[in-house]
């Protein structure tokens, strides 16, 4: 379904032809409508009928909009009478109904044709003031879209005060994206120009919002933004650069949810759309992140994902992380010194959550102590067990990973309870029961400090932070 948006002005009626050219636009508005020897007349509509044509040969349309001026029953002083002659109330009136008759366009019935008339909701009804036209088109249209969600949209901008074009424009391209097309109507010409300056406009908030998506890792958000409003996101930007953004999107969303799978898969071997080399490098460095990744890369990134949630205040999601990297770094600790693990099927994996049964025997390590999930408390011991005849003290490592517990026992409090959790919370568990909040600050220097004693390094430079630049160079202009 279709829906055409027209701003109602002096020009919309063929005043000329009727013997009316001369009054002003109330008094002849309300001429027609009132008047039955001029209601036989025959009216046309030089300009909106343009529009009507155009806009039926793309579909059906659902609903005709006519914003019009009404500046109230009678002018408030002398000053402003010829603006308030030049309201287009009645115009409009007759604009409807004429609409609905139809002629070189199909009739629309009568309950499909609207009018608005600006600021009549709060009395700001001056069609001069940019300020309130942008206001009431901004309280207007959102519903409108919300009534309207499918189809094109077209923006008649001929007609109106110079503010009404310009609040149109605006208001039309933000509120409805890619499915906006402004239309400019020439009385010399058959058919109406479309304007590419609506898309244009519309492509700064969405880039913003995307950009604001991509700062909050909310890849997905992103990804699906592109995907509603690819060719306005996409308006002039480099050659290739959307198509390499929706991969980098979709491997940025597969890679912090650690579907390193997926990642590799989002970019298709690291692909350049551009077909110049432009992006290529970054393209095939982060594929390779993800192509078999080892398991000190893999707790690396545990921490960069535990630092972006943190960064972003989801502590929640946060606390997760830290879970799952003191007990991924216990368990390296132990694969550092022999130990086999399984999958839930028994065959051997790194990432399994269960001891190999005929290896544990043959270490002397009680069935007791590894039969089920090896959970912090088992991998401890088997740590223990494996470095007590070897000469490593491996208890300073033990104590820092020991001091997460508190956060590991608060993230399985919020997990069997409806509580939520601050700063605050986190910053007392692991600083004790009257630390301050910026206590919380010090868990990230802290889980740095415990990868670089169980792996021998720290975890480098973000690579969410590297994605997002990329992302920033794929929205500029070329």
């Amino acid at each position: 379904m279709t829906l055409l948006i027209c701003n109602i002005g002096g020009s919309e009626i063929n005043w000329d032809e009727l013997g009316l050219k001369k009054m002003g636009e109330r008094e002849r508005g309300a001429r027609l409508l009132n008047d039955e020897g001029y209601q036989a007349l025959p009216i046309k509509l030089p300009l909106i009928s343009k529009a009507l044509c155009h806009a039926q040969r793309q579909g059906e349309i659902s609903q005709v909009v006519l914003i019009a001026s009404d500046q109230g029953a009678e002018p408030t002083d002398s000053s402003i009478y010829a603006k308030w002659q030049s309201d287009t109330l009645y115009t409009a009136q007759v604009v409807a109904q004429t609409i609905a008759r139809g002629s070189e366009w199909a009739a629309i019935p009568a309950e499909r044709i609207t009018i608005w008339l600006i600021g009549e909701e709060d009395g700001q009804c001056d069609p001069s003031n940019y300020d309130v036209v942008q206001a009431f088109l901004e309280r207007r249209l959102p519903v409108l879209a919300t009534q309207h969600p499918n189809g094109p949209v077209f923006l008649e901008l001929t007609g109106g005060a110079p503010a009404m074009t310009t609040g149109l424009l605006v208001a039309g391209s933000e509120v409805f994206g890619d499915r906006a097309q402004a239309l400019y109507i020439d009385k010399n010409k058959a058919e109406p120009v479309a304007l590419n300056i609506s898309r244009r406009l519309a492509a700064g908030p969405l880039r913003a919002t995307l950009r604001t998506h991509v700062a909050n890792f909310n890849y997905d958000a992103a990804l699906s933004m592109l995907n509603q409003q690819r060719a306005t996101v996409t308006e002039r930007l480099r050659p290739g650069a959307g198509e390499v953004l929706k991969e980098v999107l979709g491997y940025a969303h597969s890679r912090y949810s650690f579907d390193f799978p997926g990642a590799k898969q989002a970019l298709k071997g690291g692909a350049d759309y551009a077909n110049d080399g432009r992006w290529r490098a970054e393209l095939q460095a982060l594929h390779g992140e993800v192509d078999n990744p080892n398991r000190t890369t893999l707790l690396a990134e545990v921490y960069h994902g535990a630092a972006a949630r943190y960064n972003t205040a989801a502590y929640a999601d946060f606390l997760t992380q830290v879970v799952r990297f003191q007990e991924n770094a216990l368990r390296m600790l132990c694969i550092d010194f022999g130990a086999e693990f399984v999958d839930r099927r028994g065959s051997k994996s790194e990432q399994g959550s269960k001891l190999n049964p005929a290896w544990a025997t043959s270490q002397s390590f009680s069935p007791e102590s590894y039969t089920g999930t090896m959970n912090r408390g088992k991998l401890i011991s088997l740590v223990r067990h494996l470095t007590k005849d070897r000469g490593e003290d491996i208890e300073p490592k033990i104590t820092k990973l020991n001091k997460l517990n508190e956060l590991a026992n608060l993230r399985n409090d919020l997990t069997h309870g409806f509580t939520g959790v601050h700063k605050l919370d986190l910053a007392r568990r692991f600083g004790g029961e009257k630390a301050s909040e910026s206590a919380a600050d010090t868990i990230l220097p802290h889980l740095v400090h415990c990868l670089q004693l169980v792996t021998g390094r720290g975890p480098g430079d973000s690579p969410y932070a590297r994605i997002n630049r990329m992302i920033d160079d794929l929205l500029r202009e070329g």
